[in-house]
């Protein structure tokens, strides 16, 4: 047993030194700061502790009139862990070691102040190395890339490879020439896809006009013309009615079809056929037994090319319901069509990028001789200098970036 000096640059490592040469029942008699340390002198042998000498005079030794005074109870150390002291002897500050106690308390708060301080510090001065010039660069490209609808996975592949030691203007030229890279472009021809084509979509996403813009596409290339329509609904005049407007138009065969007897029949009088263009209903997910088209596809599952159809704008959340509800068929492409009206593909994209989808067509336009093209870097990377690049004149509209693209 004895008492003993101890010196630290704060009170919490004086007491875990405390505590570690003298025990858990140690007590401390005093503590200063002195040239920046914390002083403190502590015992554990209670026996030889004068504690009238110091912390005042106990209980029974008070006059009445000093008894009357408010003198406030010992602060319990976190030393001092199930004290043998009998609660009856327990000391009593006198006022001038309470205020001692309350001024070495505030020291030690300051002191651990500062060390956070520096720790912070020393923190954002690493990440400043990290980013010398551009620190503040790297925070506004986050920013932007989550406002545009791009994953956290997504974003994070980008600033993995950037370099922000350069001008703004480079930086954001780098963040668009990354995206390219992610953005995963289908280059299979036609003639090397399988011979049913299908184009799967909700109602109103555009699938039977990219039909017929594709083929006009690929009549300008000098596509065969042995192929065929099906029309796949139930009960819709307007459906009907494009099926003999495509047949008359492209002087093909065209069949429209409501059951899945009339389509398995449609199937077998166009064997002949090098490809089969097929446009399917909207999923109908209140009513699954509408969706009889289902049972065609899983039979000739290995025969289809299946390229799935979505609006601009089409929000994740929708995109992937859409995509869940189809998961028995193999997904071969995607394709992005009204542009003009909704001018936003970007969730679209990163759906893409996290799932590896190819992305095969981008459309503008509800008329058949409205824009078409192949999905290409080129487009893409107008889109996007156009939307992210600070120093890009914002007049730019999609139908001018599809008319310098495709010019």
């Amino acid at each position: 047993m004895m008492t003993k000096n101890f010196v630290a640059p704060n009170m919490s490592m004086a007491l875990k030194q405390v505590k570690i040469e003298l025990g858990p029942d140690a007590i401390i008699l005093s503590q200063k700061m002195i040239d920046g340390q914390v002083h403190v002198v502590a015992t554990n042998h209670l026996e030889d502790i004068d504690f009238a000498k110091v912390y005042g005079k106990f209980d029974h030794e008070l006059s009445p009139t000093q008894k009357k005074r408010d003198i406030p109870l010992p602060l319990k150390s976190g030393l001092v862990v199930e004290s043998k002291t009998p609660a009856a002897a327990l000391p009593l500050y006198s006022p001038k070691k309470q205020e001692e106690e309350q001024e070495g308390l505030a020291t030690q708060i300051r002191s651990d102040l500062n060390l956070i301080k520096e720790l912070l510090k020393n923190n954002f001065a690493v990440a400043k190395e990290d980013y010398p010039n551009h620190y503040e660069m790297h925070s506004a490209i986050i920013k932007k890339m989550y406002e545009k609808g791009f994953s956290k996975n997504v974003v994070n592949k980008i600033i993995a490879n950037l370099n922000l030691d350069i001008q703004a203007d480079e930086i954001w030229q780098n963040v668009v020439a990354e995206l390219m890279q992610l953005i995963p472009f289908e280059n299979k021809e036609l003639l090397n896809r399988k011979r049913l084509l299908s184009f799967i979509g909700p109602s109103g996403s555009g699938k039977t006009q990219l039909i017929a813009k594709e083929l006009m596409y690929l009549n300008e290339r000098r596509f065969t013309k042995n192929y065929a329509f099906i029309f796949v609904n139930q009960n819709n005049l307007k459906v009907l009615d494009e099926s003999k407007i495509y047949g008359r138009l492209f002087n093909v065969s065209s069949y429209y079809v409501e059951s899945l007897a009339e389509l398995e029949n449609a199937y077998q009088r166009t064997l002949s056929k090098d490809h089969v263009f097929i446009d399917f209903p909207a999923f109908d997910f209140n009513k699954p037994s509408q969706n009889y088209y289902v049972e065609f596809i899983k039979k000739y599952s290995d025969s289809f090319d299946t390229n799935l159809v979505f609006p601009a704008g089409m929000r994740k959340e929708c995109l992937h319901q859409y995509v869940h509800a189809h998961g028995f068929m193999n997904i071969d492409s995607i394709s992005i069509t009204k542009l003009d009206e909704h001018r936003i593909c970007d969730e679209i994209l990163d759906y893409l990028i996290v799932h590896k989808l190819p992305l095969r067509y981008l459309s503008l336009g509800p008329e058949i001789s409205d824009h078409f093209m192949c999905a290409n870097k080129n487009f893409f990377k107008e889109y996007f200098l156009n939307s992210l690049t600070p120093a890009v004149k914002k007049n730019k509209s999609i139908e001018s970036v599809l008319t310098n693209v495709t010019e």
